[in-house]
């Protein structure tokens, strides 16, 4: 609804990337934005309202309210939960596979470590969503060095944020 705190959100993000295209030289198909947390929020609700230019999305240990949703284009959206977050985080995943058209059912594939990949079928656009068993609300890596080691947990079978750019390389916006 334009006006509320939401829509200005999206507002204000889609600003920000006029600026950054004003004043650096950006590839305008491979425009792609990642939520972590409460930021998930933000970027669901950019990719909808700026679902021209946003290419793809990351929604990670956080929701994202695609109710009432009507992107220009369907975006892909790879998403990624933990114990803490998971049913906000599978509801908003569920509402943006409704949104790009998705089959109700994904295939669920089992990676080992209570790690389970989830890939959404007959979409418009992907729609990829892993969950995580045993974990809390933190990043996911492959190796958690330096200071933010204590809000990160490692797993051999995703690293969210080496995933999500291979995910990101593999969905430009179309020509």
């Amino acid at each position: 609804v334009a006006g509320t705190e939401r829509t200005q959100d999206a507002d204000t993000l889609l600003a920000l990337i006029d600026r950054l295209e004003g004043d650096f030289c950006i590839d305008t198909r491979r425009i792609h934005v990642m939520g972590e947390s409460w930021s998930s929020w933000s970027v669901g609700r950019l990719a909808c309202a700026g679902s021209e230019r946003i290419a793809s999305f990351l929604g990670g240990m956080g929701g994202f309210d695609a109710s009432g949703c009507a992107p220009e284009r369907p975006v892909p959206l790879f998403a990624i939960t933990g114990d803490d977050d998971r049913f906000i985080v599978e509801r908003s995943v569920e509402q943006w596979a409704e949104v790009n058209g998705c089959d109700a059912d994904p295939l669920v594939e089992d990676l080992g470590s209570g790690v389970s990949r989830s890939t959404y079928q007959g979409c418009d656009a992907d729609v990829v969503f892993f969950d995580i068993e045993g974990v809390g609300h933190a990043f996911i890596f492959h190796e958690c060095i330096g200071p933010a080691a204590g809000y990160c947990r490692a797993y051999a079978e995703v690293d969210q944020l080496d995933d999500a750019l291979v995910f990101f390389e593999q969905h430009p916006l179309p020509e």
